[in-house]
């Protein structure tokens, strides 16, 4: 009888303990080494330095919370989370997991993260980055069933720019929010020596400080402002290369020469313009937006759907 007593005693314990077994495991998996048992789970992403590797959820919330300020509205934050979500889904590809140098994306820690929302002062952002992740868990943008490009940017010229016909979701939509965005518009000098030296990895030509007063010109704009092409010496160049050469925040801008020989350079918005404005998301879940209803308005012909590589 005693022996009896004895087994179920140990049948007993066993069956308290499985559970807290089995979360050893999953707590251990998220501190794996890049290679090894595990590596067929899809949804693990590898953090760059220490070489672990974490769940896509947790991973979301870091990236995205390096992408918006705490005190973004929910729907928003959900909004970018699917696009990050559907980034990584397109990079991922056939395998079953990858790095985070290939996403090229800056990831925020769990510290990071609640000490960069604390200097902020925003005491509910955690829990509003938790509940996105959740509430979106496996949702992606599609366009006929395809994982759909995720552009966006901080802010537009107050419309947001088309792309090629290969992008039939990205066309130019009003964004007139953006245009309440601090440092909406900025302003910048240049002397042309400056200048000249800030150019001349862009140019394969010797530029002067003559040519360029002379041979500085915008040749074209898109339907959102925002410069497509521009002579620049005696070479035709990008608005999007000259932009990042001289750091401009956008590529929508104008120029003057001043009396003073300086060039003046005006900008608008922040970023590239394709896509998802994020300050406009931001605007419009305010205003009681849903995630799905942001997207569906900057991009168009679009899906908001749980996503299943294999069918």
């Amino acid at each position: 009888m005693r022996r009896k007593l004895t087994g179920c005693a140990v049948v007993f314990l066993l069956i308290l303990l499985i559970p807290c077994v089995i979360t050893l495991l999953i707590g251990h998996e998220a501190a794996l080494p890049v290679s090894g048992a595990g590596e067929d789970i899809v949804g693990l992403v590898r953090l760059e330095g220490d070489g672990r590797r974490i769940d896509l959820q947790e991973y979301l919330i870091g990236v995205t919370a390096a992408q918006l300020s705490g005190d973004y509205s929910i729907e928003a934050i959900k909004a970018q989370m699917i696009l990050n979500r559907t980034y990584y889904y397109r990079v991922l590809g056939d395998r079953s997991n990858l790095s985070g140098a290939e996403l090229e994306l800056t990831y925020l820690s769990e510290a990071e993260r609640t000490a960069a929302w604390a200097a902020e002062g925003c005491e509910g952002a955690e829990e509003n980055f938790l509940r996105a992740a959740v509430e979106t868990d496996g949702l992606v943008m599609t366009c006929r069933r395809e994982l759909a490009v995720a552009m966006y940017h901080r802010a537009s010229s107050g419309v947001t720019r088309s792309l090629a016909e290969d992008y039939p979701y990205l066309h130019s939509v009003d964004s007139r929010y953006d245009l309440q965005m601090e440092n909406y518009l900025t302003v910048a000098e240049y002397s042309t020596a400056v200048l000249k030296s800030k150019l001349e990895s862009l140019c394969g030509a010797e530029l002067t400080e003559n040519g360029l007063q002379t041979g500085l010109q915008i040749l074209e704009k898109d339907e959102a402002g925002y410069v497509e092409t521009l002579l620049v010496g005696t070479e035709v160049h990008q608005g999007d290369a000259f932009a990042e050469c001289l750091g401009l925040p956008s590529s929508a801008f104008s120029f003057q020469w001043l009396d003073s020989g300086r060039l003046q350079i005006t900008c608008r918005g922040v970023g590239h313009g394709y896509g998802m404005s994020q300050y406009g998301a931001n605007c419009m879940a305010m205003n009681g937006k849903t995630a799905t209803e942001i997207l569906k308005y900057y991009f168009q012909n679009v899906a908001v759907e749980t996503w299943n590589r294999d069918e």
